[in-house]
């Protein structure tokens, strides 16, 4: 049965709004501690929608080995929680092994930056289950916004 998890520091508060149009980058970091299953979201981080609406335009993430079987099968998305292939569509080669996933190299065409008025998660999604799922591993990396509104004088 699939299961939602929170990244470690989920319930840490975002960065307080700096202004206008000033880049914010919120860090996240998942210990994983479980053999994942077919439709189990890890909860990244939040996207504070509400108050002033946001712009996402960049991330990054560090996946390590997800799948230690001799013909590895792990897939895996990344979006928001509304489309969970949002920004990295199915991916098998990142998670089969460790790597990375960036918006220029892995993102899907056009998707950031993004704009969101709603309260919303960074997710990541397991589409296709491990032929052998380790429960080990740590998920981390970064997700990079700011607000927009009329500027704000100096």
């Amino acid at each position: 049965m699939a299961t939602t998890y929170n990244a470690d520091n989920y319930g840490v508060p975002m960065p307080s709004f700096p202004g206008v149009g000033v880049p914010v980058v919120r860090e996240f970091l998942f210990t994983n501690s479980v053999a994942f299953v077919v439709n189990d979201v890890v909860q990244l981080c939040r996207i504070p929608g509400l108050g002033s609406p946001l712009v996402l335009d960049n991330f990054f993430m560090d996946i390590p080995d997800l799948d230690s079987g001799g013909a590895p099968t792990f897939a895996c998305s990344v979006g928001d929680g509304a489309t969970p292939g949002k920004f990295v569509a199915i991916q098998t080669a990142i998670g089969q092994g460790p790597g990375k996933f960036d918006l220029r190299t892995n993102g899907v065409a056009a998707c950031m930056p993004v704009s969101y008025s709603a309260n919303e998660n960074l997710v990541f999604k397991v589409t296709t289950v491990a032929q052998t799922a380790p429960t080990g591993g740590v998920i981390k990396g970064w997700l990079m916004y700011h607000y927009i509104g009329a500027p704000t004088p100096v």
